[in-house]
């Protein structure tokens, strides 16, 4: 059951940290979201956790949650749950790859369990974006 973003609680972010990145080539299984289907984030974490530490190439143990083809139009966006890696040859099928080239970046940080991840995104676009200056 998806959650409307209006009746989302309120989150209190964290204070995000700007990061100045690397060229980094993250690899993982992907989906296509809205706000009203946050709620599936979760799913996607669960079925991309078994890969954690088994992915040929995969650079440390650091878990990415990356949004990206957010600005289409749609109102949707990609999510990808995934790890660093430092080539994408040998991959299962099923994974997407983002090449996200070496930039200034905002990281949030989540600290709650995944089934709350819909209310950090929610809190980071309605909140925190709109009043950033960004």
């Amino acid at each position: 059951m998806s959650t409307n973003a209006k009746d989302m609680p309120i989150v209190k972010l964290e204070s995000p940290r700007f990061e100045d990145s690397r060229p980094l080539l993250i690899v993982g299984l992907a989906g296509r979201y809205t706000a009203n289907t946050l709620d599936d984030l979760p799913a996607l974490w669960k079925r991309f956790s078994v890969h954690i530490g088994r992915i040929p190439g995969q650079i440390g143990r650091v878990a990415y949650g990356v949004c990206f083809d957010m600005f289409n139009g749609t109102g949707s966006f990609h999510y990808l749950s995934g790890v660093e890696v430092s080539e994408s040859s040998a991959l299962p099928e099923q994974f997407s790859r983002v090449q996200i080239p070496a930039q200034r970046y905002v990281m949030f940080p989540h600290r709650e369990r995944v089934s709350k991840l819909r209310y950090t995104v929610n809190a980071i676009w309605s909140q925190w974006f709109p009043e950033s200056g960004h």
